[in-house]
């Protein structure tokens, strides 16, 4: 029986700059393995390949991925064992963390200053741009705020947190984990919304306006179930990380998470269920009345995070050049440090 795998982000390009959740991401780990390398792109293919052998032996996953290259990770945690493989800017970020730490060390040249230096520059343009578009995009939620029934959404938020939650109590003490569903990457957003729920039974789509009260739904739900005791899964928004897009109670089999764009889904299972926010809290005609200044808001939302978007692709490329200058000097023999890894973690 193999294990399972789920996926998501714990750092993240935003319009506050680069943020590192992984202090609250690894909430509950006892012991972190960590890659001291120069090299991301060797530690990704380490870090695969020990979560694929772990995998086929049964254990369940959690891949964290790089927000510079979706495709990449930068570590692999093992809830069952409490233990997990990083890299170092995952474990310096959680250094707060009271776990014990083994270092590998794996010899690799160090890439030029000049080339890691080009890759900060273009980011911080990249989150100039981002905090650029988070102010255009408040400004859009203005509309709505303007036009919000605020008795209706908290009574909204309410009766569906009493659906969810009832007055049960797990009779211990909840574990919070922090997490980006998705990011803001050199190809434009990337989620793992469909992985991260997959075998949730009770799925809510959030669907609303900028502004509509579906952020504050979560914070309010992830709350409560706190207070009861749930183990509470915290997924914030990778365009601004102050707001929440997704709560997941695995003990409850529910997830509830903000379903517009640019992580827009659609019911597709019989359990699955649509909260419409607009309809319910916003007042009838608000888009029609204000139809040309936000298109004309929309738009300009759209350019700016397009231009912070071409940034990152800039940042890649010099990234992608750091790869090539720190792969050069790869020569691990990485059968055997895999077969090792993952035997360590599995004894842990």
């Amino acid at each position: 029986m193999t294990g399972k795998v789920i996926r998501y982000f714990v750092c993240g390009h935003t319009a506050r700059g680069f943020r590192n959740l992984s202090d609250q991401a690894l909430a509950g780990m006892e012991h972190l393995f960590v890659l001291d390398s120069a090299s991301p792109s060797s530690d990704s293919a380490l870090i695969k390949a020990v979560g694929e052998e772990l995998v086929r032996n049964g254990l369940d996953i959690e891949f964290l991925h790089n927000p510079l290259d979706a495709h990449e990770v930068d570590g692999v945690l093992i809830p069952s064992r409490k233990a997990g493989l990083v890299r170092e800017p995952i474990a310096g970020g959680a250094s707060a963390l009271d776990c014990r730490t083994t270092r590998i060390n794996l010899e690799e040249q160090a890439a030029s200053s000049l080339v890691t230096d080009s890759v900060e520059e273009q980011r911080g343009l990249a989150y100039e741009a981002f905090a650029e578009a988070l102010a255009i995009h408040d400004e859009w939620e203005k509309y709505y705020i303007h036009n919000m029934d605020f008795t209706k959404a908290d009574e909204l938020t309410d009766t569906l947190i009493i659906e969810w939650l009832g007055n049960r109590s797990s009779g211990k003490n909840s574990v919070i984990k922090h997490r980006f569903l998705g990011a803001a990457t050199p190809s434009g957003s990337v989620d793992f919304v469909p992985l991260l729920t997959d075998d949730i039974n009770q799925r809510y789509f959030i669907k609303g306006r900028p502004g509509s009260g579906k952020s504050t739904m979560l914070k309010k739900l992830a709350k409560q179930a706190e207070l009861q005791g749930f183990d509470v899964e915290v997924y914030h928004c990778g365009f601004d990380p102050e707001s929440l897009d997704m709560v997941i109670l695995r003990e409850l089999g529910i997830a509830v998470f903000d379903s517009t764009a640019p992580h827009e889904y659609f019911p597709s299972r019989t359990n699955d269920q649509i909260i419409d926010m607009y309809s319910s809290v916003i007042t009838p005609g608000t888009d029609e009345r204000y139809q040309n200044e936000l298109e004309d808001i929309a738009l300009c939302y759209k350019q700016k995070v397009s231009e912070a978007t071409s940034f990152l692709s800039e940042a890649k490329k010099y990234y992608d050049h750091f790869l090539a200058e720190t792969n050069s000097s790869c020569a691990h023999e990485l059968d055997v440090m895999i077969e090792k890894i993952a035997e360590k973690i599995m004894n842990t």
